[in-house]
C-alpha cells in the first residue's frame, strides 16, 4: 500500500512540474511571437534593425540576390562584424547612401592587397572631411534603403576609412552598384545559419507561418489548462461523494489529490460545514492540508488559529463560525462568496433535516381506525 502511495504522489508531483513547464513554454512562446512580430513590422516601416547580443535579422526585400538563394520576403541572420575583417565575396546588409563629399575623394583599391594592408599610422582627426560627412545617425534617420549584397571592391581614403564596392547576384545585377558604401553605414554580415534555423526564418516570412507559431503555444495552453482541469473535476467529484457519503475518506484515490491547493479557502469552509460531524476532523486536516506542515510562515501561521479557532467555535454554534469567517475577510468580494456559499450549506443541510423528518414520520405514522378491519384483520 506504502509503495502504491508513494507512486501516486511522485506521479502527481511529475505532473505538475510538467504543468508548469507547459505553461513557461507557452507564455514564453508567445512573447517571442509578439516581439518578433513587432520587430518585424517596425523593421519593415522604419527601416531599421535591433541587434541582440550582436545578432539581428533582415528582411530581404527584393530578387538582386535570388541566384544566391536569397528570396524576396526571407529572413537573414546579421552579425555585427568589424569592417576591417570583410573580405571581398562577403555578403552584407548595409544603408544605400553616400556623402556628396565622399563621391570625388581619392580612394586606393585595396581589394588584391586586403590582408598586407596597413591602417595609416598618423590620422588627421581635425581634417575638414570629418566635419563635412553626415553624422551616421542622422543618414540611420532618413530611412534609407537596406540593401543585402555582395562585397566586390574593397577601397580606402587617405584617413584609413574603407569603402565596400557591393554588387547583387542575379540577371538584372550585371555590374557593381554605383555608391561605394562607406564602413559606418556596414550594418552587418550575413551569418551562416543551421537549417533548423532557416526554416524557422522561412516559416515567419508568410502569414500563414506566423498564424501557425501563434497558434502552437496556445495549443499548449490548452493542453496545460485541460490537463489541470481534469484533476480539479475529478477532485470536485470526490467532494460531490464525500457530501453524498459515497467516499472513503481513507481510500489512497482520495488522498492522490491535494485538494487543500485546489479549492479555495471559501470552498474548505463550506466543505467543513456539510461533512458529517463524525467527520470533520479528519475532513479539515485533509482540506487544510496546506497549512499543516511543520514550516509555515506568519501569515499562515495567523491563518492556522483562526482555523484551529472556527472549529472550535463550530462545535458551540454554527452560525457563529460562519458569523466568524464573514467578519474576519476583509474583501467584500470574499465576504460576500461566504454569504452565497452559506445559504448554499443551509439549503443542502435543510433539505438533509426535511428528509430524516419525513422517514421519522412515516415510521411511526398511526393508521386510521377506518382502516382496520374487524377482528384484526
Amino acid at each position: 500500500m506504502s509503495n502504491a502511495k508513494e507512486r501516486n504522489k511522485k506521479k502527481h508531483k511529475a505532473l505538475l512540474i510538467i504543468n508548469a513547464f507547459l505553461n513557461f513554454l507557452a507564455y514564453l512562446l508567445i512573447v517571442i511571437a509578439v516581439i518578433f512580430m513587432i520587430l518585424v513590422y517596425t523593421m519593415r516601416e522604419e527601416n531599421k534593425i535591433y541587434v541582440f547580443f550582436g545578432y539581428s535579422f533582415a528582411v530581404i526585400q527584393s530578387d538582386s540576390m535570388i541566384d544566391a538563394g536569397f528570396n524576396p520576403g526571407d529572413k537573414v541572420v546579421i552579425q555585427q562584424v568589424k569592417t576591417d575583417d570583410l573580405r571581398i565575396d562577403d555578403i552584407i546588409l548595409f544603408y544605400r547612401y553616400m556623402d556628396t563629399c565622399d563621391i570625388d575623394l581619392p580612394k586606393q583599391d585595396i581589394s588584391d592587397i586586403i590582408d598586407e594592408y596597413k591602417e595609416p599610422e598618423t590620422i588627421d582627426e581635425n581634417a575638414e572631411i570629418f566635419e563635412e560627412r553626415t553624422p551616421t545617425a542622422e543618414i540611420l534617420n532618413k530611412k534609407n534603403a537596406l540593401v543585402f549584397h555582395k562585397v566586390v571592391g574593397i577601397f580606402v581614403d587617405d584617413y584609413g576609412v574603407r569603402f565596400f564596392q557591393t554588387q547583387g547576384e542575379s540577371e538584372k545585377n550585371l555590374s557593381p552598384d554605383p555608391l561605394l558604401i562607406r564602413e559606418d553605414l556596414v550594418a552587418g554580415e550575413h551569418c551562416e545559419t543551421a537549417k533548423l534555423l532557416n526554416f524557422f526564418l522561412k516559416l515567419t516570412a508568410s502569414p500563414w507561418g506566423i498564424m501557425l507559431l501563434m497558434s502552437v503555444p496556445f495549443l499548449i495552453l490548452m493542453v496545460s489548462y485541460i490537463s489541470s482541469l481534469w484533476g480539479e473535476v475529478a477532485v470536485m467529484n470526490m467532494l460531490k461523494g464525500l457530501r453524498k457519503k459515497k467516499i472513503n475518506l481513507n481510500s489512497e484515490n482520495f488522498k492522490e489529490y491535494d485538494v487543500s491547493k485546489a479549492i479555495s479557502n471559501e470552498e474548505k469552509i463550506f466543505i467543513f460545514d456539510i461533512t458529517e460531524t463524525r467527520d470533520k476532523q479528519k475532513v479539515a486536516n485533509i482540506i487544510w492540508k496546506d497549512l499543516m506542515s511543520k514550516e509555515v510562515s506568519k501569515e499562515q501561521a495567523e491563518q492556522i488559529g483562526k482555523i484551529k479557532y472556527s472549529i472550535n467555535l463550530y462545535a458551540k454554534s454554527r452560525d457563529a463560525f460562519w458569523e466568524f469567517w464573514i467578519n474576519s475577510e476583509k474583501k467584500a468580494s470574499k465576504k460576500r462568496k461566504l454569504k452565497e456559499f452559506r445559504e448554499k450549506a443551509n439549503s443542502i443541510l435543510n433539505s438533509s433535516i426535511d428528509s430524516f423528518n419525513k422517514n421519522i414520520k412515516y415510521k411511526n405514522a398511526v393508521v386510521p381506525i377506518k382502516n382496520i378491519k374487524k377482528g384484526g384483520k
